[in-house]
């Protein structure tokens, strides 16, 4: 399309110290940027994002849309997968979790509360600002008989002597028996922290692990002790929901996503680690890391750093802190990191997982436009051409060529390379290994894919 033709001329390569930078503006307050620095090595892809801009929003999602499934091994989902589902034009993996997939720490989505938030950062948002903080969340359930009960889990599986509260969102709400499930239909108010609502008991299940969550519904689960501090229970029984929170000011929060430590506070670095809970070998190692921060203007940079492979080195804590002070963050937030890191855009996954592969992860920061679309395939209108042998060591200058054989300005092309090899926003191409090289690129959406053999030395 030439709008999206157009926005993609909006090209820059500099240099930074050893590093080459490449900018791609992809809409009006979407930009997204590539850094390779081939000396330490590091390779590093970003997106910079105007939260006021018309053109563009972002979203948490969670996996799969559901925290659980009745399988929990499909309770995760692949960026890829949640890029297509939700018709995201891409984003980056969020908050650490367990293998259930159950999100860590604190997230909101269009003002509701989807997990309880741990005592680590958070990074919020609305569609004009951002910011982050620390924060506490609470939930106090209110039954016959002036009865209160505190909630110990909000989306989340109950653990012994627990009581928690699963919403739509959550799918099923998770209890091991012995233990009483009680669903409850919402009558009015809101599940938003600050927010209070009127509950109705419709049915109550006794022994049942597994009980569904129908939109317009709340289950309670009780284990142990906290099972005769929820009854008795009588189906058309009134119970009413408190949610409050500190730290933030709860009003302006409209999505938000916990991950942690901080990384920069007040344009300084002020990375917490220990007192967030992380070891000093997170800290002190080169990792891939993922991390979200905010600009003085107010925009939002989503970084993620490739790690340990002999392409990508990573970075520790503070490389990756004086990183985000480099793009201009007053503020940023550390996000899980290792095999969980992804950036992908269009359709493609654009960094190198460190697993080898996509690790399906519990939730991500989504980015959206309808004015840009990534197709299923190209068909016949683009190839890429590559050389009949390539061997290791390499460098190969490419090209996105049209059905005629006219060569596509390599400003419009967004590239990705994988396998034996990696490529470059210059379409620079280089061979690191024998075996399979992938290469994919996005031209004005559509998506052209091939791969080719590099033989060793």
């Amino acid at each position: 399309m030439i709008r999206q033709t157009a926005l993609l001329a909006a090209w820059s390569l500099v240099g930074i110290a050893q590093a080459q930078v490449w900018e791609k503006m992809l809409a009006p307050g979407l930009t997204y940027r590539m850094e390779a620095d081939l000396l330490t090595p590091r390779l590093i892809h970003a997106f910079r994002l105007s939260l006021a801009s018309p053109e563009v929003r972002a979203l948490p999602e969670i996996a799969t849309g559901k925290v659980f499934r009745t399988n929990a091994t499909d309770s995760r989902e692949t960026l890829s997968a949640m890029t297509s589902r939700t018709g995201a034009i891409g984003g980056v993996n969020a908050d650490f979790f367990p293998f259930n997939g159950d999100p860590l720490g604190l997230m909101i989505r269009n003002g509701e509360l989807l997990s309880f938030a741990s005592k680590r950062a958070v990074f919020w948002w609305n569609d004009s600002e951002s910011g982050v903080g620390t924060c506490t969340t609470e939930a106090i359930l209110y039954l016959p008989e002036a009865r209160s009960l505190p909630l110990d889990g909000w989306n989340e599986e109950c653990g012994a002597n627990a009581v928690t509260l699963n919403t739509a969102v959550a799918g099923v709400s998770k209890a091991a028996a012995p233990c009483v499930q009680a669903t409850y239909r919402i009558v009015d108010g809101s599940l938003s922290v600050g927010g209070a609502a009127r509950l109705e008991l419709e049915s109550v299940a006794l022994d049942n692990p597994s009980v569904p969550v129908p939109e317009g519904r709340v289950v309670i689960a009780a284990r142990g002790n906290k099972v005769s501090a929820l009854g008795p229970l009588f189906p058309g029984n009134a119970a009413s929901l408190t949610i409050r929170g500190t730290g933030l000011d709860w009003p302006r929060v409209k999505h938000a996503l916990g991950g942690g430590p901080f990384l920069v506070r007040t344009g300084r670095i002020g990375i917490d680690a220990s007192q967030q809970g992380f070891n000093a070998a997170f800290s002190a190692n080169r990792h891939p890391r993922t991390a979200v921060g905010i600009t003085s203007e107010g925009d939002v940079w989503v970084v993620t750093v490739d790690g340990r492979q002999s392409i990508s080195a990573g970075a520790t804590l503070e490389e990756t802190a004086r990183l985000m002070l480099r793009l201009g963050c007053l503020d940023a937030v550390n996000l899980d990191g290792g095999g969980s890191t992804t950036f992908n855009l269009f359709g493609i996954t654009l960094n190198r997982p460190s697993d080898g592969r996509e690790r399906p992860v519990a939730n991500a920061l989504l980015v959206f436009s309808e004015g840009l679309r990534a197709a299923n395939g190209g068909g016949s209108a683009y190839s890429i051409p590559v050389p009949s042998a390539v061997k290791v060591g390499d460098v190969i200058q490419l090209r996105v060529v049209d059905k005629w054989g006219g060569a596509v300005p390599n400003l419009q092309v967004v590239w990705a390379g994988g396998g034996a090899g990696w490529i470059d926003q210059g379409g620079l191409f280089r061979a690191s290994a024998a075996g399979k090289g992938y290469l994919a690129a996005w031209i004005d959406g559509i998506i052209v894919r091939t791969s080719f053999d590099i033989a060793a030395k």
